[in-house]
């Protein structure tokens, strides 16, 4: 429950959510495919809201939904990349979150 409303009062300050991911201890590997299943399950429960994004005039957040997108179909198997490709991207892209390790 303690997560729930840090989760609760951060999405009052705008800017302030950042995704919290579980790290593998053994290689610091991002355990990625979890969240981003995650995130794909809570976009589901209220889906004219994302809709309305993407269909919106913000490039910033409508590439954001395209990324996420992809990275839903890649951790599904439905499409096909460099497993070193996805590490760098995930290395690179969790840099401003390491301090937030489960």
């Amino acid at each position: 429950m303690r997560r729930y409303n840090e989760v609760l009062a951060s999405l009052a300050q705008p800017g302030s959510y950042e995704p919290l991911f579980d790290i593998d201890t053994r290689n610091d590997d991002i355990f990625w495919e979890l969240w981003i299943e995650g995130f794909m399950q809570a976009m589901n429960l209220a889906p004219d809201g994302w809709r309305r994004i993407a269909a919106s005039d913000d490039a910033s957040s409508k590439a954001g939904l395209k990324g996420i997108a992809k990275l839903h179909t890649i951790a599904n198997g439905e499409a096909q990349i460099l497993t070193c490709y996805v590490r760098c991207c995930v290395q690179e892209g969790r840099r401003p979150w390491l301090a937030h390790r489960l």
